[in-house]
């Protein structure tokens, strides 16, 4: 039942978190012990994932002068760990559309993995992403497009295997858009896979979000990654999200 804060008392609260430094490689950044980083220049990075063995090396140019996503953030690095766990054979020749992208680095993982991807953001950050697609020279894999949250789909996104998400949860007033967004990509691609992860750094992540998000989705933390104590007790979640129903009918709920 509700307590005196407003939310259920069986609501997992978690303490508050400081942002990620300002630097452009921090302790904070590196969250799983399969991942290794090198700082190329003053601003480029090499992100090696290599989980199985098996190494899955992003080089990333870092641009913070649109915004935070011009840097690479915990559950990105995450997100494309667990791609890289799971390996080619479930990724190779899939069709993937990653949300709030900013440098590319998930969708760019994701191709060096098999996968033809579309990576979007906002405007100010296709440039980034255009940079880094051709430093990673995934040109043939991986292509950058414009997707404002809460407007019309783009026409001719063609068909879509997953929908990837990370580190797009951090402004209150886009959480609704964001939401938007994924119900209309699950309107658009009913039978895509959701794969959508996070870091709850303050009490709207971890309260106003998720009461948000289950009136349209429910969800399921991944079951199959080693490494998920490890980025729990930084408060970062990967979650297998599904469209909810209204009263087991089978019509999808807006």
């Amino acid at each position: 039942m509700p307590n005196d804060s407003g939310y259920s008392s069986d609501e997992q609260v978690l303490p508050d978190l400081t942002p990620a430094s300002e630097n452009l490689e921090n302790e904070d950044d590196v969250v799983l012990p399969s991942q290794t980083s090198t700082i190329l220049s003053e601003d480029t990075l090499r992100i090696t994932f290599n989980p199985t063995g098996i190494p899955n090396e992003v080089d990333i140019w870092v641009d913070r002068r649109p915004g935070c996503g011009g840097t690479t953030w915990p559950a990105g690095r995450v997100l494309s760990d667990y791609l890289t766990r799971q390996g080619s054979d479930n990724l190779a020749g899939k069709r993937c559309l990653e949300l709030g992208s900013g440098t590319g680095l998930v969708g760019i993982a994701a191709a060096k993995l098999g996968a033809q991807v579309l990576v979007t953001d906002q405007g100010p950050f296709v440039p980034i992403m255009e940079t880094n697609i051709k430093f990673n020279h995934v040109e043939n894999e991986v292509k950058a497009l414009e997707l404002n949250w809460g407007e019309p789909l783009p026409p001719n996104l063609g068909p879509i295997d997953i929908i990837l998400a990370a580190d797009c949860v951090y402004f209150v007033e886009a959480y609704s858009l964001l939401i938007q967004t994924l119900c209309d990509l699950d309107d658009a691609y009913p039978n895509a896979e959701f794969l959508f992860c996070y870091r709850r750094r303050k009490k709207s992540d971890k309260r106003l979000f998720p009461s948000l998000l289950r009136k349209h989705f429910n969800w399921k933390e991944v079951a199959d990654d080693p490494n998920k104590d490890i980025y729990s007790r930084k408060d970062v979640c990967l979650l297998h999200l599904t469209r909810r129903k209204e009263g087991g009918s089978g019509k999808k709920t807006r």
